[in-house]
This record gives structure tokens, C-alpha cells and sequence, in this order.
């Protein structure tokens, strides 16, 4: 693959896998800026980016900056080759991709975490994963690929020990003895607790939130409705809940849903979902009642 890509056998080449979307900078964070600064430090280093298209306006420009050293490739069927080529996967960010991390370390290659100033959730965490670097801030995930980078023999024994670790808790027989302990623990019987009102997000997740949910072509209610229903499950749900998602969502708080299309809502549950639009259309025009008498 190297030689096809023509990058040199002796090149430290940088491995990293995720969509297009996941790289564009957010809240301060800036992954083309990180590898910019990396490949400065490594001048005969490589970056390979399954995911992102070359033409992509972020990925050309890098692209050109560094001479060619960083090559978007877009999606690619087979990543067997391009775990061969590579020294380091690096994570990208502001938004991790946890299978493409946890295939790069079951390949045998060390892997940079993203930094804690991705919160849980949109960066890579779990058990299996404690051998990959863990850098505190942007500086070191720089210092530490950097580092990586320039040392064989550690990029080797951090490699061996991540792909034995993810072997262990994703893998064969250790995987299905952890499903099974877990299956053991849940109840027999299911049930929800509702809540009086929406609680926001951390601020930190607020930061991310916004970049990520208008790519969504549908509802995670929607969704988690549906796959119930193809599963032949027979889900219910809470409208008080769902009514004050409703009224988050028309005061301008960050919820993580949104409210379920009327087809797939039956019986006396439309008039309760009716009821919730006309009283959030209600309290719609008394907040713009207020900000008029607020200009007046």
C-alpha cells in the first residue's frame, strides 16, 4: 500500500479513520491544526485519512500545506492495508470513531486517544483501551504522537499489549462471557421512571451537540421507537416526558430528541400530543409577547 500511495518504506506513517464531518473543528478544537504542528515536528512523516474525500475544502487545504504528506482517501472497502501501512492510529476529533479505534489497536497499532476536552461520548473510552496514549491537552496528544512517532520499539509493546487488551474484552469467547454476565443482571421486568422536566446537557456537551444533531435525518425517539416495533416489542411512551421535551426544545434548550411523528402515535396518545403543540405554540407566542412589551 505504501508503495502504491507513494510513500517512502522507511516513511513513520500516521493512521486515522472516521467521516468527514467528525474533523471539523468545534468549540477550540482544531484536528488540522494538531496534525499540522505534528508533521512539522516529523518532517518525513505521513498521514493517511480513510473517510474524509480529497476534495473536501478542510482535507485539499491540509493536503496542500504539507506537500502531499496528508492523503484524504476517502471511504474505502478493505482497511486490512492501510492497518499495514500505518505506525500510529491517532483519533480524530472533536468526534471519535470507537470501532475504527478499536480495529487499528486489534491490528497491533498504538493509538492516540483525542483529549479529555472531548467529553465521554464523542472520544474513545472503555476497559480495552488502557494501553492506548492518553494525552492530557492538544499539547501532548502533539508531544505523544510525536513521540510515537520517533520510537519503534515503544510503538511495537504499546501495539502488542492494546490488541491483546481489545482481543480480551470485544473478542470470541471473552466477549460472549461479558454479554452473558450482563444479561444475567438485567430484571426480568422493565420499568421507567419519568422525569418532571428536561435536564440540560453539560455545558461541555452543548459545545458538540449543535454540530452534530442537524446531520440526523431522524428523531432518536423515532428511532428507538421503530427498531421496537421491527423487533415485534410493544414500546410505550412517557408524554409528560414527552411533553416537556417538547417545551425544551421551544425554549431553546439542548435536548438530545425530538418529538415522535404523529403516524406512529394511536388512540387517546394523539389528543395528548396535541395538547402538548398547543400548549408549546402557546407558550411560543407569550414569550413573543414578552419580548415585544420588552421593546416597547
Amino acid at each position: 500500500m505504501r508503495k502504491q500511495l507513494g510513500i517512502p518504506l522507511d516513511a513513520p506513517v500516521l493512521l486515522t479513520i472516521g467521516s468527514a464531518y467528525k474533523y471539523d473543528p468545534v468549540a477550540g478544537m482544531n484536528f488540522f491544526d494538531t496534525i499540522r504542528a505534528i508533521l512539522q515536528e516529523v518532517s518525513d512523516a505521513y498521514l493517511i485519512a480513510i473517510g474524509p474525500q480529497p476534495d473536501h475544502p478542510h482535507w485539499a487545504a491540509l493536503h496542500h500545506a504539507t506537500a502531499g504528506r496528508v492523503m484524504p482517501l476517502g471511504e474505502q472497502p478493505h482497511l486490512r492495508p492501510y492497518h499495514l501501512a500505518a505506525d500510529v492510529y491517532v483519533e480524530g476529533f472533536p468526534f471519535g470513531s470507537f470501532t475504527a479505534f478499536l480495529e487499528a489497536g486489534l491490528a497491533g497499532l498504538p493509538c492516540v486517544m483525542a483529549p479529555p476536552s472531548c467529553p465521554i461520548l464523542f472520544r474513545s473510552d472503555g476497559r480495552a483501551i488502557d494501553q492506548a496514549t492518553t494525552p492530557l491537552d492538544m499539547a501532548e496528544y502533539v508531544r505523544g504522537t510525536v513521540a510515537l512517532l520517533r520510537n519503534s520499539a515503544r510503538r511495537r509493546q504499546l501495539g502488542h499489549a492494546l490488541a491483546h487488551d481489545i482481543a480480551k474484552s470485544h473478542c470470541g469467547t471473552h466477549w460472549t462471557a461479558i454479554l452473558t454476565i450482563l444479561k444475567q443482571q438485567l430484571p426480568d421486568q422493565h420499568h421507567t421512571h419519568p422525569l418532571r422536566r428536561v435536564a440540560r446537557l453539560p455545558l461541555a456537551w452543548e459545545h458538540y451537540l449543535p454540530h452534530c444533531l442537524p446531520r440526523q435525518d431522524y428523531s432518536s425517539v423515532d428511532f428507538a421507537w421503530q427498531s421496537a416495533l421491527n423487533l415485534g416489542l410493544e414500546p410505550h411512551i412517557d408524554f409528560r416526558l414527552q411533553r416537556e421535551m417538547v417545551r425544551a426544545r421551544s425554549n431553546g434548550g439542548m435536548i438530545t430528541a425530538t418529538p415522535l411523528s404523529i403516524p406512529q402515535i394511536r388512540g387517546r396518545d394523539i389528543l395528548v400530543l396535541m395538547s402538548t403543540m398547543w400548549a408549546t405554540q402557546t407558550l411560543r407566542l407569550r414569550n413573543r409577547l414578552r419580548h415585544l412589551r420588552e421593546r416597547l
